[in-house]
């Protein structure tokens, strides 16, 4: 992409911010948001491990790792310890501040794995152990959940050790 069409990107964000927003302190995430948007059209995603700078040099782009690969790093013993990994996956990988009860039924649906019939009883079994804990954060219904240090520790104990 030469400067010509960054610069023609530039303009139609402006255009699209300038026209449509009147309040100053929101104009700058529109403009960020509506440039993003006009470049993704034009420029896919980067999907490759790595891509070449302009310099020559390589930088590493970090995938995103599936779910069933998450559960593939750990020995995972009964549905407590998954539920667990879950939490996890859902905070490392996904970003989440915080989760709630149907964030590990959906883990399970993604992972393709049969889904324990109480998943409530499995996170209360967890925050019984120290592993998990309600969040400072409230969802719009229910509770949510983070997992505490102790939790940390206790998935960093289930990772498999490449031998």
């Amino acid at each position: 992409m030469n400067k010509e069409e960054i610069g023609e990107i530039l303009k139609q964000a402006e255009k699209l911010v300038a026209d449509n927003i009147k309040d100053e302190s929101l104009k700058v995430k529109a403009f960020e948001l509506a440039y993003n948007e006009l470049l993704g059209k034009i420029m896919p995603p980067v999907t490759k491990e790595s891509h070449t700078l302009t310099s020559g040099q390589h930088q590493q782009v970090k995938k995103s790792e599936s779910i069933v690969e998450h559960c593939k790093r750990f020995k995972i013993n009964n549905e407590i310890d998954r539920t667990l990994i879950f939490a996890s996956f859902l905070e490392k990988q996904e970003g989440q501040n915080y989760f709630i009860t149907k964030n590990i039924q959906d883990c399970y649906f993604k992972a393709k794995e049969k889904q324990p019939p109480n998943i409530p009883d499995k996170i209360s079994k967890n925050i019984s152990k120290g592993f998990i804990m309600e969040s400072n954060e409230k969802p719009k219904s229910g509770k949510g959940y983070v997992l505490t240090r102790t939790g940390e520790e206790e998935v960093k104990k289930l990772e498999l050790k490449n031998e």
